[in-house]
């Protein structure tokens, strides 16, 4: 069975499906990212910053930190970038994507992943 990946248009256009294999062709290696994840809706409470490479490689969210518990997010992506969160911290389960030119998610919640996200990717395209 294919795993599908939903991503966002910011548009709100019709959800796009792509198998897990299509979007891994879609991506290439380039530079950072930083990227902050909070504990409250609208980016209060404890945060947790990281550097994320936009390779596509899996990085888990520290247990000890705000794995499963991010309700909110900010970033800093170079254009033609984007970045998605896992259910699980190897990158799999359920996933939600943004490019660069989107606002980043004041309530996961709004996504359905709050409360949820294990595992954060970066991309370029």
């Amino acid at each position: 069975m294919k795993q599908k990946i939903w991503y966002k248009t910011c548009a709100k256009d019709p959800k796009i499906q792509l198998s897990r294999m299509q979007f891994l062709t879609l991506i290439s290696v380039v530079s950072a990212a930083s990227v902050s994840l909070f504990e409250h809706r609208d980016h209060q409470g404890h945060s947790q910053t990281f550097d994320l490479e936009l390779d596509n490689a899996c990085t888990p969210i520290d247990r000890s930190s705000l794995q499963d518990k991010a309700s909110s997010a900010e970033w800093d992506l170079p254009e033609r970038s984007g970045i998605c969160f896992f259910e699980h911290d190897d990158c799999s389960g359920d996933m939600e994507c943004w490019f660069s030119f989107q606002q980043p998610p004041n309530n996961f919640k709004d996504d359905g992943m709050n409360d949820e996200i294990s595992a954060v990717a970066g991309f370029t395209y």
